[in-house]
């Protein structure tokens, strides 16, 4: 294995721990939609994604349930 002779010089002190990931405002907006929901309209939104069996019909499904949270729907 030939190697070029440099090192990879690590900065001092503690490493930086990254921070939480950045969310998108609609992200936010979902968010706040889905928790001012009550109990049973949560429950109206999360046995479909649940119950999907594929990959592909869990992400037809999210996609469906984040339009629905976004309009304010149920």
């Amino acid at each position: 294995m030939i190697t070029s002779g440099i090192r990879k010089v690590m900065p001092a002190g503690p490493t930086p721990v990254p921070g939480p990931p950045r969310r998108s405002r609609r992200a936010g907006l979902v968010r706040q939609a889905f928790e001012a929901l009550d109990r049973a309209a949560r429950y109206q939104v999360i046995p479909p994604l649940l119950q999907a069996r594929t990959p592909r019909a869990r992400r037809e499904r999210l996609e469906r349930a984040v339009r629905a949270l976004a309009a304010g729907a149920r």
